[in-house]
Order: C-alpha cells, then sequence, then structure tokens
C-alpha cells in the first residue's frame, strides 16, 4: 500500500500529536510528586533565635555564641537546636539564614520571640564525631604537632580559643 505525501505528513503529525500528548499527561501526573512540598517550621512565642556570623555585635559576642552553640551540641543529650536554612522573620525584623533557634545562654546577642513565627526550612542538629589523628609530639613552642582523635567543638577549642585539649584515655594514649 503506497501512501501520499500528504497522507504520510498527515500520519506523521497524528503520531507525533499522540507522542507529544502521551508526555504532556505524563507530567501533569507526575508534576505534584515531583515538586518539593512547602516545608513550614512553627515555633512558638518564647522561642529563642541566636544569629550567628555577621548578626553578631562584636567578636567577642560571636565567639561567645559559637562556644554556646558548640557546647550546646557535644555536652547535652540531642539538644533541641535547629539551624534556619532561610531568612527567619522574629518581632518584625528578619535575621539571615545560619541563625540557630533553640535555647543557647551565654554572653551574646539573642532575640527572644514575643509572638509565634514560621521559617520556611530549617534543620535539627545533632552532633557528630570526628576522628582526628591526635600524637603527643610538641613543637618548640609546646603545639601539637599531629591530632589522633577528637570533635568539632575540640578542634574550635584548640584553634579558634587556643585551649588545651583535654586528656584522655583512648587510643594513643594521653
Amino acid at each position: 500500500m503506497k501512501f501520499t505525501i500528504g497522507e504520510r505528513t498527515f500520519r506523521l503529525s497524528v503520531v507525533f500529536l499522540l507522542g507529544a500528548g502521551a508526555v504532556a499527561l505524563l507530567l501533569i501526573a507526575l508534576a505534584s510528586p515531583l515538586r518539593a512540598a512547602p516545608t513550614h517550621c512553627d515555633f512558638s512565642a518564647g522561642e529563642t533565635l541566636t544569629p550567628l556570623g555577621a548578626g553578631q555585635p562584636d567578636d567577642l559576642q560571636r565567639r561567645n555564641a559559637y562556644k554556646s552553640l558548640w557546647h550546646a551540641l557535644y555536652h547535652h543529650d540531642h539538644p533541641d537546636l535547629s539551624w534556619s536554612a532561610v531568612n527567619a522573620t522574629v518581632n518584625g525584623s528578619d535575621y539571615g539564614p545560619g541563625a540557630i533557634l533553640g535555647a543557647l545562654s551565654g554572653n551574646f546577642y539573642q532575640v527572644t520571640a514575643s509572638g509565634p513565627f514560621s521559617v520556611l526550612r530549617s534543620f535539627a542538629l545533632h552532633p557528630r564525631k570526628v576522628a582526628l589523628f591526635y600524637g603527643t609530639a610538641r613543637d618548640e613552642y609546646n603545639q601539637l604537632i599531629v591530632w589522633e582523635e577528637g570533635d568539632f567543638e575540640q578542634l574550635f577549642r584548640v584553634y579558634l580559643w587556643c585551649e588545651s585539649p583535654p586528656r584522655s584515655g583512648g587510643a594513643g594514649g594521653g
């Protein structure tokens, strides 16, 4: 059976339209499950927000805020802290991403919400251990030459706050 050019064009057009229609139906059917769901995190009145980084008025308060954060993460069993991934508006003021939501205490700037508020996206904070090599060798300035083990808090304490690492009876002595 032979087709004329007009019939071939018609048949190809029909096949193309059916294929395009099938793809369109598939996209419509899958569009809602593929779309990201809004993740509003609601916080009640009295919730504390601690801005980090440039949100603190000076270097000392910034240091104290981070120190309190690391202390809460590593010295309390599963603290109820969240990290805001987007701007948060509390008491009519906007705070950039990276603010900590939850109870931290210390000498640094914090905001206590006078009413409930929402944050579009935030993440719960959970401590993670880090294994690093920690040796006992020291240089002429009495600084550690290598690491054996530690956690994020210890890493920050030694490098940012110039504190001596705590001695433990773990692998490698101490």
